[in-house]
């Protein structure tokens, strides 16, 4: 039951995940580099209720108790699946199909880091700085998508852990109902 409750959840996540891709994509790199700090906020709320919702529902649906390791199985199952879904997708989109829209979304990107550094009133040379580490790191990259994704791995597991914690409760071992 539970490998088909991460598969179902994790597969529900992922079309989240690709559908949301998906949208910012038909929007536009502008609109990407223009809301990019509510895009940022958005998905991560998304991160972390969805997989709330999906343990609490385990636990619901196992009469109300859930083992530690069941609900970081559950959380950290869910979170791995969408997550490597979410980098096929990446892959496959950013790699292949469009390689000039992470081009289009680094330059639109660095020209508001730079007008946000410039209304923040820091020197020419940080500026510079910034925009040199800025063309060196491309996020789009295959290998740095999977480097993320192994980095992410890491969170999801420590956030698996926070709600196993918080959602676990044992069945008792002696019934103690009153008997009639």
């Amino acid at each position: 039951m539970l490998n088909q409750y991460i598969l179902r959840h994790g597969l529900i996540y992922a079309a989240i995940s690709v559908i949301i891709t998906i949208v910012l994509y038909i929007l536009g790199a502008d609109f990407f580099a223009n809301n990019m700090m509510v895009i940022s906020i958005l998905l991560l709320l998304i991160a972390i209720i969805y997989p709330i919702i999906v343990v609490s529902r385990f636990r619901k649906d196992n009469g109300g108790y859930c083992t530690f390791i069941d609900a970081f199985k559950c959380v950290f199952g869910v979170l791995i699946l969408a997550g490597a879904i979410g980098l096929i997708f990446n892959i496959v989109m950013y790699g292949f199909i469009d390689t000039e829209y992470p081009k289009q979304i680094n330059e639109k990107v660095m020209i508001k880091t730079m007008e946000f550094m410039q209304k923040m009133g820091a020197s020419e040379d940080d500026i510079n700085k910034a925009m040199e580490q800025a063309q060196s790191n491309n996020r789009f990259e295959i290998a740095a998508q999977i480097k993320g994704f192994l980095f992410s791995a890491v969170f999801y597991a420590l956030y698996a852990l926070i709600l196993a914690a918080i959602f676990k409760k044992d069945k008792p071992v002696f019934d103690t109902t009153p008997q009639a």
